[in-house]
């Protein structure tokens, strides 16, 4: 299917990076969008979310990323061992995702040391 939209000239040059992954980008964001995809988290928005509902121990230490993050990780990771790599736009998204992988082991980690220290709990 062909679409023609008009879209502020400040997605041009993500749109442009997307290429052939422009398709699956937007199944994922209407999926987020919807409310379809609630198993995990997705992004910074998601954990901030996770976390100000000040989640349990146990709760912290079940945290998963969302089906969708899985994916698109996995993308990001196989075109980075291809020639060429990785555009700018996608190492500054890997780079968040670190951040984020870095953020929930933290939690991961607090969070079993509250347990050991409360086994009762």
């Amino acid at each position: 299917m062909e679409l023609t939209i008009e879209l502020p000239d400040s997605l041009r040059d993500k749109i442009n990076d997307a290429g052939d992954s422009l398709p699956k980008i937007l199944e994922c964001g209407f999926k987020y969008w919807s409310g379809d995809d609630n198993q995990g988290y997705a992004g910074e928005a998601d954990l901030l979310e996770i976390f100000a509902n000040f989640p349990t121990p146990e709760d912290v230490i079940d945290l998963r990323p969302s089906e969708i993050l899985q994916q698109r990780v996995s993308e990001l990771l196989e075109k980075s061992k291809q020639p060429g790599g990785l555009t700018n736009t996608e190492e500054l998204e890997w780079q968040r995702y670190e951040r984020l992988e870095q953020m929930v082991r933290k939690a991961k980690a607090k969070a079993r040391l509250m347990l050991a220290a409360n086994p009762d709990k």
